[in-house]
């Protein structure tokens, strides 16, 4: 991937902070779509082209920010690559068995700019939902800068059946040192059942649920 989001070095050029989010934000929705990609190069660089000598040399810092992002990726990956993808028939459906809420902002099961991107799997014994906050993106796209986002926390729950049963762990980008982390989880009603209900924390704007049978 080479997201055309640096500019050419003129005057209309985005706040380089800004347009690397951009190119994080890419890499965590295809973490969250399961899927993998290459954007990052030798010594710093990440790709902003598609000829590869037309690249964008990173700062150290920069280049820290990177590695902080895809470490949290890789951490999180094999949540979304094995199970069954539930996203678009239970985000935002009054009957789901997941639903991911945040005050004011929309939570989509797709990466559109202006809200938030929620992901559902369901594996044996588990159930993972990833949540990247995308309202800093105006129109959620590769070639516009993103800016920080303004979610804070989103509200998960989750259809368990036996809530006692299961535990709840969180890694949240930005805390914690980026490691999964028991979450305090509270037994609510639901309309099919009893459902267990988190409140998930965003601090740089990546967070990942994962509920497991004990």
């Amino acid at each position: 991937m080479y997201p055309p989001v640096w500019g050419d070095g003129t005057s209309a050029t985005p706040c380089r902070a800004d347009a690397l989010r951009t190119v994080v934000s890419c890499e965590a929705v295809l973490t969250l779509l399961g899927a993998g990609s290459l954007i990052f190069g030798d010594k710093m660089a990440v790709l902003r082209d598609a000829y590869y000598p037309k690249h964008e040399l990173l700062e150290q810092a920069e280049a820290a920010t990177v590695l902080a992002w895809r470490r949290f990726g890789l951490r999180c990956r094999d949540l979304f690559t094995e199970g069954e993808d539930t996203s678009w028939c239970e985000i935002g459906d009054d009957n789901g068995a997941v639903a991911v809420e945040s005050a004011g902002t929309p939570v989509r099961p797709e990466p559109k700019g202006g809200g938030a991107f929620a992901r559902v799997m369901h594996a044996p014994g588990r159930v993972s939902v990833g949540v990247l906050d995308l309202t800093g993106s105006r129109r959620g796209r590769w070639s516009e800068p993103t800016a920080p986002g303004r979610v804070t926390s989103v509200t998960v729950r989750i259809l368990t059946g036996l809530p006692a049963q299961w535990s709840a762990v969180a890694a949240v980008l930005g805390a914690d040192d980026d490691h999964f982390v028991e979450i305090a989880a509270r037994e609510v009603p639901h309309r099919w059942g009893r459902a267990l209900e988190v409140e998930l924390p965003l601090v740089d704007g990546w967070s990942v649920l994962r509920l497991s049978l004990r």
